[in-house]
């Protein structure tokens, strides 16, 4: 068998495990054990083997390394990890009480930390964390630029608060109709109550004449 029959022979039985985005350093640990036991050391070798078997999502966010033909497999092994990692931070980041403005701005200072990460995931990263109210009024073509869509971003955003502000309001006064209404009710259950007393008083008063009125007679 050939040297070429063997590399070929080696690439394909190499394990790769699932990518793991959540961690990609344990991920590499895993792949690198899968290239000692298929006995793979050249740099050439993994870095082809790594890159036919990465997933189109990570394959998409390293794609200008790929793309460079000088790039080696420590290169593109140190991209991928700061990349990924770089990516889970913005993804747990939420909008909180802050406008879509404010928001983007806090991410894109978060990514600019890491000067590896494209750019052009903030934008993704940022229309992801929004409300759905507010995702469906952006019109999402990347030649809008990113102050734009922040600031349509905002006007759908005091457009929900005031939305929310009416229903809270009118929330609010059904519930103080309904109390209103419990009130008076009460109200008129005590004189009911007061009512019917006197009903009952003015029968035992007659009642007590009649037995009276009786006694004399007899």
């Amino acid at each position: 068998m050939g040297n070429y029959q063997v590399q070929a022979l080696q690439c394909v039985s190499t394990p790769i495990p699932p990518y793991n985005s959540q961690n990609p350093k344990l991920w590499f640990l895993q792949v690198e054990s899968g290239f000692k036991s298929t006995w793979i050391s050249d740099d050439k070798t993994k870095y082809h083997i790594l890159v036919s078997r990465l997933e189109p999502s990570i394959a998409e966010l390293v794609q200008d390394v790929l793309e460079n033909k000088m790039t080696e497999y420590n290169e593109l092994k140190k991209r991928i990890i700061a990349v990924q990692e770089t990516k889970n931070v913005l993804e747990k980041q939420v909008v909180g009480a802050r406008k879509p403005s404010e928001f983007l701005k806090h991410i894109k200072n978060l990514a600019n930390n890491n000067p590896l990460f494209p750019k052009r995931f903030v934008r993704s990263v940022w229309v992801s964390k929004l409300d759905p109210y507010i995702q469906n009024g952006l019109l999402n073509d990347p030649n809008i630029p990113e102050a734009n869509l922040a600031i349509i971003a905002d006007i759908k955003y005091e457009e929900a608060q005031k939305q929310q502000q009416i229903e809270e309001s009118q929330e609010k006064d059904c519930k103080c109709c309904k109390r209103k209404n419990q009130v008076a009710l009460e109200i008129n259950c005590v004189k009911l109550c007061e009512v019917l007393d006197n009903i009952e008083l003015k029968t035992e008063t007659s009642e007590t004449r009649d037995t009276f009125t009786q006694t004399e007679l007899l």
